[in-house]
């Protein structure tokens, strides 16, 4: 990650904004930008959600499969 914000920074005077700047005066690409991290939170909320809903029910009842739902969650994992 380091790699990629220092090349993101090379420019042909060192260290320079220049490219975002750049990047971030396009209102097409920042609303591109907005959209992709709009999408990624959505996807983390709804992950979340569905984990805890199913560590809950492992974990807290005794609901037939728990044992199979366990073990496809591991497997999903790798």
């Amino acid at each position: 990650m380091l790699r990629v914000v220092a090349t993101s920074l090379e420019g042909p005077a060192g260290l320079t904004l220049a490219h975002y700047a750049e990047f971030f005066s396009s209102w097409r690409l920042f609303r591109i930008l907005v959209q992709s991290l709009a999408v990624s939170a959505v996807s983390t909320v709804l992950t979340v959600a569905a984990a805890l809903v199913l560590a809950y029910a492992i974990t807290r009842t005794d609901i037939p499969g728990k044992r199979f739902i366990s073990l496809m969650s591991l497997v999903n994992a790798y």
